[in-house]
């Protein structure tokens, strides 16, 4: 039985406690409305860096690339067909991709037209989904090359193919997603070869397949 000497103790205990966690939450909120993010660094860090959309939840992998920035990659996929998502070759060191169609933040292939205009897809979002495109074919070199992507020792051809409306025709501007990828993956020298872009049927807005030469593991 608690004497009102006990009971007093604890209400003032009880009273001091709850003060604590009101000052705790209250500092903590003015710290973090006093969080400014560097406008300069947002801007220096490409998009995927800044929006994750893939991460190792998802089941995809996380690559370093040639500048040290580290790429999230989408799972791996199997092919939908009678069909390879990519061959490798060891006497001739090609690899060959089919074509991998851009998706958005949820790895779900988004469809429709490239242009300026309601309904459309604007350009501006289609360059994100060749960029995503990119990141689909760096998870299919990945997992045929063994998840060693440094086998990678030249880029040789990169085709774009953009589902644009008629008087859309700023296809590389599009497919320069897809080439940024394969930059900050493989170095300026090795992530550049040829590359060809031009416009798609119906389908995905972006497609985009790929031709590397590998070394053998």
């Amino acid at each position: 039985m608690n004497t009102p000497e006990r009971e007093g103790e604890t209400i003032e205990g009880e009273v001091l406690g709850r003060a604590i966690v009101v000052l705790t939450i209250f500092a903590a909120r003015r710290a973090i409305g006093n969080m400014k993010p560097s406008r300069a660094l947002f801007r220096a860090q490409p998009l995927l860096a800044r929006t994750r959309p893939f991460s190792s939840d998802r089941g995809g992998a996380i690559v370093t690339g040639a500048n040290g920035l580290k790429l999230y990659l989408p799972p791996a996929e199997d092919p939908v067909g009678p069909y390879r998502k990519a061959i490798y070759c060891p006497v001739s060191q090609m690899l060959f991709t089919s074509t991998h169609v851009g998706t958005d933040e949820g790895n779900a292939i988004v469809r429709g037209r490239v242009g300026e205009g309601e309904g459309l897809i604007a350009p501006e979002r289609a360059k994100v989904l060749a960029r995503h495109a990119g990141l689909r074919l760096l998870a299919t070199l990945h997992s045929v090359l063994d998840g060693d992507l440094s086998r990678v020792s030249q880029v040789l051809k990169l085709t774009g193919l953009v589902n644009g409306v008629p008087e859309f025709k700023a296809y590389g501007t599009v497919i320069d997603g897809c080439s940024e990828v394969l930059i900050e993956a493989f170095g300026d020298e090795v992530g550049v070869g040829a590359r060809v872009c031009c416009g798609a049927g119906l389908g995905g807005a972006v497609s985009c397949d790929l031709v590397v030469r590998a070394r053998p593991a």
